[in-house]
């Protein structure tokens, strides 16, 4: 049987398995004049199309994130 970790790439019972990567979405919804969100800290365009993406761009955007709100 297969066993699933967040993040994780490497083989466990036969099996290569990801996770998928959480949306980093607190519920604050609102953007700032740069068109950011003050809750998550991603923008439009990164919001509206999270469920499109692969699990490399989410974490890439999240990466963002945590750049964007460390500016701050």
């Amino acid at each position: 049987m297969c066993r699933s970790f967040l993040f994780v790439n490497d083989e466990k019972d036969g099996c290569k398995v990801q996770e998928e990567v959480p949306s980093p979405c607190v519920g604050a919804c609102s953007l700032d004049g740069g068109g950011v969100c003050i809750g998550c800290f991603r923008s439009m365009d990164e919001i509206t199309g999270w469920q499109y993406r692969s699990e490399l761009q989410k974490l890439a955007i999240i990466k963002r994130c945590e750049e964007r709100k460390s500016v701050i």
